[in-house]
């Protein structure tokens, strides 16, 4: 049995047919389908419900539990935990989504951190006014890689990969880059140019102490980048899933039952501008 997962979905590329949604908000608790439900845009709500669903196709799949016997919370850092009294072993797991995707990585022998970012321009404010407003999130040495660039969106996907790269490390140990853990955090990128290959030869450094932690960086597209952060060297692939790798057979329980109201509501929300 697998014991590391590494999942890719396209939140966005995905336009639920009718029996998909309904099947999809029928397959996580009567508390999740209440709070997506309550999202003002399509994009949110198609985020935090696929998420939910990877992470309970995650534990269904990692722990052998029934659906019905995945029940999920919160720890005091906010970071989503399985309370079931189920499972049999530990099971770490991290999601994140932005843009166009919805990504989860999971384990079940150590802690595991992921984050998605999308190459994008600040609004209202131009790159390097922007950089001298998040000057104290990098160090020297980190801000001389993303300068190093000559073309100003080279630089701030450079900036994007030092920011994924920090967020995937401080979800995994459940805290914030805003927090002064990331003051102390430096980075020595050995691969200049991310490809659509995963990139596993960069290092942390915590008060200038070479970490043991490993990161694995893929270019999900031209706009995306995805990194993982764990305590052990570990050789996954990234797998890309669709709609039906996550929903319930339909024989299967459900944990609610979705009706024509739910559609309804989804169907006249927008996407964000």
């Amino acid at each position: 049995m697998s014991t590391e997962l590494r999942w890719v979905f396209n939140s966005m590329s995905w336009e639920p047919t009718k029996r998909q949604l309904l099947k999809a908000l029928s397959c996580i608790s009567l508390e999740e389908n209440t709070r997506i439900r309550k999202f003002r845009f399509k994009d949110d709500y198609k985020h935090s419900l696929i998420g939910r669903l990877l992470i309970r196709k995650c534990v269904n799949k990692l722990l052998d539990l029934n659906w019905c016997d995945i029940h999920l919370s919160r720890d005091e850092k906010g970071k989503p935990i399985l309370i079931s009294k189920h499972a049999k072993k530990a099971l770490y797991f991290n999601i994140s989504h932005q843009g166009s995707y919805t990504v989860l990585a999971a384990s079940c022998k150590s802690n595991v951190g992921i984050d998605v970012m999308k190459f994008v321009s600040p609004n209202n404010i131009d790159t390097q006014s922007f950089f001298q407003l998040m000057k104290r999130q990098f160090v020297t040495e980190e801000w001389d890689y993303i300068r190093s660039f000559s073309q100003q969106f080279q630089q701030l996907k450079a900036f994007y990969r030092l920011w994924c790269l920090k967020e995937s490390y401080l979800k995994a140990i459940g805290t914030g880059i805003g927090t002064s853990s990331a003051a102390f955090m430096k980075y020595d990128i050995k691969t200049r140019d991310l490809t659509t290959s995963p990139c596993c030869d960069t290092h942390l450094y915590l008060d200038n102490c070479q970490q043991t932690w490993k990161f694995t960086e893929l270019l999900l597209d031209e706009l995306h980048v995805v990194t993982v952060a764990s305590e052990h060297d570990v050789s996954k692939e990234f797998e890309y899933l669709l709609i039906d790798d996550l929903l319930l057979a339909d024989d299967a329980n459900h944990a609610i039952s979705a009706n024509e109201k739910c559609w309804d509501e989804f169907e006249i929300k927008d996407y964000k501008k």
